[in-house]
């Protein structure tokens, strides 16, 4: 068979809460062009559907008989969550694992299964197997967790050495892939030269915040010569805060409406096993993440039809039926309530400039030290 997939590049995003892929190829104009896979996917119910993004979840039956990676595994959150697994990329190169009917996983296994449904998605689209790709990784992650990625991608079935046993270089850093897209829009034409013009160095800084980490980044970036559009990227600072992203969040809500499920129908945790009060927080924790997108959305919403609007004004409802006994859960916020939560990670009331102890005199794990941490 011929090889007809020569001319096509693969990057895979393996991300803490959703992992993706992208491919492209160079047209006959020399400019790259990049779109997202739509890869046939499994569905909680058993149908299959067409997606770009494929949830970071794992879970294991009690028959042990097959695994399920994707939308039907973070389903199961709800119902059987000491059976899933989820939000290893922060756990990578760690001594951690969780163990199910006595077998141990580690965040590289995890790591692998995830990997292999996404070939197993590029497979289905492009009707051929695929193993030569790059994997994206935060520019924060140390030689023990780029090791972990590098074997999970080798269990996967991706091609981590050179035919003449060199390894091959397979990740990149999640801001130089940022900083490379950028500058392929402006080729483009997508994003105007003079937003910002590479012919002489320009400092930049690259802000990701994702589901389990919050790659805050300093690069120095400028064009290799004035006649190609080949970026020379020299990095400048990684903060070290990075302990913070969607799952800080989710948990944090999820605490609070937890609390105030328990106050409002006076319930006394003491009356229930600490299984019990797993099973229900579990649930409750799928419910929350959509409940972020609702109002997410409804605020951008507002902010494209009105100039100005209130925080009150925007408000989304959370309903998770049953999480003990028979109280169900249905509870409306506002974004200022939510904020309200969220105000330590947000760290609206930190006073500038702050040079020095940043960790010690705003924390750690919020929105703004990492920014301050590498402009220091």
């Amino acid at each position: 068979m011929a090889d007809t997939t020569r001319e096509f590049y693969f990057g895979i995003d393996l991300g803490t809460t959703n992992s993706s892929i992208a491919w492209g190829s160079v047209g006959k104009n020399g400019i790259f062009k990049p779109r997202m896979v739509d890869m046939q996917l499994p569905m909680a119910d058993g149908s299959w559907e067409t997606k770009q993004l494929l949830p970071s979840f794992f879970y294991l039956p009690k028959d042990q008989n097959d695994h399920e990676v994707g939308y039907k595994a973070k389903q199961m959150l709800k119902t059987q969550p000491g059976r899933v697994i989820r939000s290893v990329k922060t756990k990578m190169g760690q001594d951690w694992k969780k163990t199910i009917d006595g077998k141990d996983f580690t965040p590289t296994d995890i790591s692998a299964y995830i990997l292999k449904q996404l070939l197993f998605g590029i497979k289905k689209t492009f009707r051929i197997p695929i193993n030569d790709i790059v994997v994206t990784v935060p520019a924060s992650f140390d030689s023990e967790m780029r090791s972990a990625t590098i074997e999970a991608a080798k269990k996967a079935g991706i091609k981590v050495k050179n035919n003449n046993g060199n390894p091959r270089n397979i990740l990149l850093d999640e801001p130089r892939a940022c900083l490379y897209d950028f500058v392929n829009r402006q080729k483009q034409g997508e994003i105007p030269d003079h937003i910002i013009d590479f012919s002489t160095k320009k400092r930049i800084l690259v802000y990701d915040l994702g589901g389990g980490t919050l790659d805050v980044s300093l690069h120095d970036v400028n064009f290799k010569s004035p006649e190609d559009s080949l970026v020379n990227i020299e990095d400048i600072a990684i903060s070290r805060y990075t302990d913070i992203g969607g799952d800080n969040f989710d948990e944090k809500l999820t605490d609070y409406l937890f609390k105030r499920y328990c106050k409002e129908n006076k319930l006394k945790l003491q009356d229930y096993s600490d299984i019990e009060i797993e099973y229900a927080k579990a649930s409750l924790f799928y419910y929350v993440e959509s409940f972020k997108r609702m109002i997410t959305n409804d605020a951008l919403r507002r902010e494209e039809m009105f100039e100005d609007y209130e925080l009150e004004d925007v408000h989304q409802s959370i309903m998770a039926g049953y999480l003990l006994e028979q109280h169900p859960l249905s509870i409306e916020l506002s974004l200022k309530e939510y904020e309200e939560i969220m105000a330590e990670f947000l760290a609206k009331d930190v006073k500038y400039p702050i040079l020095s102890n940043i960790g010690q005199r705003i924390g750690e794990r919020n929105l703004i030290s990492p920014i301050l941490d590498v402009l220091n």
